[in-house]
């Protein structure tokens, strides 16, 4: 398959200026997705975009790719070129300002925005997606792949409303690299949309659910503050031991539960295993990705990782 990868970048020549039939005009940014910073997609990874986007999205916090959508509105936050003007009064290009934006961010309210303050500062690339659903990135080393822009994350805490504006949720985004961002831009467009198919991995709160001891734990599973119960929709796919990770007290060992079984009446788990007594152990759902593989989170639908539950064995 031939990839829909175009390389914008600069060519090695004084300039030409004849304009191309097929040109970039890039729309309304309306959504970002947060790469690694050695994220790169080659043609193998091209060929299969989409599939290979939403397997990141559930990879392991290092590799894991978290795309941002949608945005309401932008605001133009790019410094300006600096000019030099000489002694005798001529002018001389300086330094290239940087791109910068400041998008309002709708939907995710609090909740996203404390997960967006996570992010804040560099340590991670961007790649821009427009309502057209091109993904905006730049060239690497190698022919025929795209790379995530370097940038800087800032997730600023929300106004509350002030009977006149309702409360706004931003985001500043700045691109620290100019000629990543434009000289050596690349795109690809997409033929799906990308907010549609690519999500994040959804919070998921474990809480005791029972009488415990030493050879039964009950656990439930709730996103969303709590107001969604997992079990509604995934009662026989997390009655799999495999769904679970359990950790003695010493935080390395594993517990492997030899069974697990549903409890309607609680809406929640039965994990049958060997807990120490006077000991307190740590529960967690498996890994994201490997919640895929047991049909719990599958694309496009939204993955899910838990936090950890230290849970006292009486």
């Amino acid at each position: 398959m031939t990839t829909v990868l175009r390389d914008l970048t600069t060519l090695g020549n004084a300039g030409n200026t004849g304009v191309q039939q097929y040109v970039f005009d890039p729309s309304l940014i309306k959504g970002i997705v947060l790469v690694p910073t050695d994220w790169e997609a080659n043609t193998a990874y091209l060929d299969t975009m989409i599939a290979s986007l939403q397997a990141d999205t559930v990879k392991a916090e290092g590799n894991r790719i978290y795309p941002i959508f949608r945005f309401g509105a932008m605001e133009d936050k790019s410094s300006e070129e600096k000019t030099i003007v000489l002694g005798y009064g001529d002018a001389v290009n300086g330094a290239e300002g940087k791109y910068g934006f400041r998008f309002e961010v709708i939907g995710g309210g609090v909740d996203l925005q404390k997960e967006l303050k996570k992010f804040n500062g560099p340590g991670r690339n961007v790649l821009l997606v427009d309502d057209n659903d091109v993904i905006i990135g730049t060239s690497t080393a190698n022919a025929d792949e795209m790379g995530g822009m370097t940038c800087n994350i800032r997730a600023i805490k929300p106004k509350y409303p002030d009977g006149t504006n309702n409360t706004k949720y931003l985001l500043d985004v700045t691109l620290s690299n100019t000629k990543e961002a434009f000289d050596n831009m690349v795109i690809y467009k997409s033929s799906v949309s990308i907010e549609q198919n690519v999500k994040g991995c959804l919070n998921v709160t474990l809480a005791d659910n029972g009488t415990q001891s030493t050879t039964h734990i009950f656990i439930s599973a709730k996103t969303n503050q709590g107001l969604v119960n997992l079990y509604d929709t995934f009662d026989d796919e997390l009655a799999d031991p495999n769904a679970w990770s359990i950790l003695e007290a010493d935080g390395v060992t594993p517990i492997t539960p030899s069974g697990v079984a549903k409890v309607a009446g609680t809406k929640g788990w039965d994990l049958t295993g060997v807990y120490a007594t006077g000991t307190t152990i740590s529960v967690n759902l498996a890994s994201p990705s490997a919640l895929r593989t047991l049909l719990i989170g599958v694309a496009p639908g939204n993955g899910f990782e838990s936090a950890t539950l230290e849970l006292a064995i009486p």
